[in-house]
C-alpha cells in the first residue's frame, strides 16, 4: 500500500490548482509522484516531485482529473504536525487495475475512502521545460519566502506587475513597483527578515552588471504564497523567465517558471 503525506499532497494540489490546471499527466513509481504543469495561457510552468512510501513500482504515466481529487483532499483534517506517521496525516493509495492495466486509485484516510478513475493518457501533451532555461540564468538568490510574500500582497493591491532589479556593484536585489500615483515601493530581498540564515545573491555571469525584468503579480502571488518553506531560490536573467526552486519538509521539491512581461520602463 502506497503512503503519501496528507499535508504535502494538499500543498502540491493547491499549487496545481493555482495556475489553473484541472487535468494533468503524472508519473508514479520509484517512491515518488512527479508532474509538470502548464497554465492555460502558457505563461507559467510547475515541476513538482513528491516523495512517497512503499511505492517501489516502475514509473508509469497516467492522466487524471484533479478537480474532485483536490476538493476531497483539501477538506480532510490532519493530525498533529509533529507526528508524520499518524493515521490522520497519511493517505493510503491503492492502485486499481483491470487486465493488468492501471485504471484508477483508491484513497484511504480515517475520515474518507474514495476512488478516482483515470483518463486516457493519450489525450495529454507531455510538458517539458525549454532547453537550458533552468541553467542559463545570470544570477541566483536565496530569499526569505515570508518577506517576499508580504511584498507581493502589498503590490497586489496597487499594481499588476513588479520588477526585479539586481546589481552586481552593490550586491543588492530589489523587488519594486510604481503605482498609478507614480509612487515607488520596493523591498530589499537581500535583507534577512527575522534573522533567517542563508539569504544571499550570487552573479553567475560576471558580465551581467545589472539585471532587470518585469513579472505578473497575479501569477507570482498565486504560487509563492502557497510555498511552505522559509527560503526559496530564484534565478534571474534580463527579460527572461523567472525561475523559483523550493523544498518543503524534504517531501516536496518544486520548480516554478514564470514568463516575463515585456515593457520598456522599470
Amino acid at each position: 500500500m502506497i503512503k503519501a503525506d496528507l499535508r504535502i499532497m494538499r500543498s502540491m494540489l493547491k499549487k496545481i490548482k493555482a495556475i489553473g490546471v484541472d487535468e494533468a499527466l503524472m508519473t508514479i513509481g520509484d517512491q515518488k509522484l512527479h508532474g509538470i504543469y502548464v497554465d492555460p495561457a502558457h505563461v507559467a510552468m510547475l515541476d513538482m516531485t513528491m516523495k512517497l512510501k512503499d511505492c517501489k513500482y516502475k514509473p508509469m504515466d497516467f492522466g487524471i482529473d484533479l478537480a474532485t481529487l483536490t476538493s476531497r483532499i483539501n477538506l480532510l483534517p490532519a493530525g498533529n504536525i509533529k507526528k508524520r506517521d499518524a493515521p490522520e496525516n497519511q493517505l493510503k493509495i491503492e492502485m486499481l487495475r483491470k487486465k493488468g492495466e492501471l485504471i484508477g486509485f483508491k484513497f484511504s484516510h480515517p475520515m474518507l475512502v474514495f476512488q478516482k478513475s483515470l483518463k486516457n493518457k493519450a489525450g495529454f501533451h507531455e510538458s517539458k521545460f525549454p532547453t537550458g532555461m533552468l541553467k542559463n540564468v545570470d544570477a541566483t538568490a536565496n530569499i526569505n519566502t515570508r518577506q517576499f510574500g508580504i511584498f507581493l500582497k502589498i503590490a497586489d493591491a496597487e499594481t499588476d506587475h513588479i520588477a526585479f532589479i539586481a546589481e552586481q556593484k552593490t550586491n543588492s536585489l530589489l523587488a519594486r513597483f510604481t503605482n498609478d500615483e507614480e509612487e515607488t515601493v520596493s523591498t530589499d530581498l537581500t535583507y534577512s527578515l527575522g534573522g533567517i540564515e542563508g539569504i544571499d545573491l550570487q552573479f553567475l555571469n560576471k558580465e551581467a552588471k545589472k539585471i532587470k525584468a518585469l513579472f505578473s503579480v497575479d501569477y507570482m502571488i498565486s504560487v509563492i504564497n502557497l510555498i511552505d518553506a522559509p527560503i526559496i531560490k530564484i534565478g534571474l536573467k534580463c527579460d527572461s523567465p523567472l525561475v523559483v526552486w523550493w523544498s518543503e519538509k524534504d517531501l516536496l521539491e518544486g520548480v516554478y517558471a514564470l514568463a516575463p512581461r515585456i515593457q520598456s520602463e522599470y
